[in-house]
C-alpha cells in the first residue's frame, strides 16, 4: 500500500520591491519640488584646484558647499568677487550663460 501524496499549499505572495530606479517611481509619491534659479556654480579640471580654492580666504566665503569633486556652489550674487579674485590669483576663467 502506497501512502497518499501530500497536498502542498499555494506559495504565498511576495509583496512586490519598491523600484529602485528613480525614472520608474511615480511622481504622484513626489511631496515637494524646489526649483532654484539663477544658481552659480564654480567647476574646474581636477579636484586638487576646488582644495585650493576652498582655503583661499578670498573666495572661501563666497562658496556655499562643494557639488562634487571639481564643483562648488556659490553665494547668490557673489560672481562677480569670485570672478575678480580668480583673476587677482592669476586665474583665467571661463563664464559659462550668464
Amino acid at each position: 500500500m502506497t501512502d497518499a501524496p501530500k497536498k502542498r499549499s499555494p506559495p504565498t505572495r511576495r509583496a512586490k520591491a519598491p523600484p529602485t530606479d528613480p525614472a520608474s517611481l511615480p511622481l504622484s509619491r513626489v511631496q515637494t519640488v524646489v526649483a532654484h534659479r539663477p544658481l552659480s556654480v564654480l567647476e574646474v579640471q581636477d579636484s586638487a584646484d576646488l582644495d585650493a580654492l576652498l582655503l583661499d580666504t578670498r573666495l572661501a566665503g563666497q562658496i556655499v558647499s562643494r557639488l562634487g569633486p571639481t564643483f562648488a556652489l556659490l553665494t547668490p550674487g557673489s560672481e562677480k568677487a569670485v570672478l575678480e579674485a580668480l583673476r587677482k590669483a592669476g586665474h583665467l576663467p571661463r563664464v559659462v550663460g550668464g
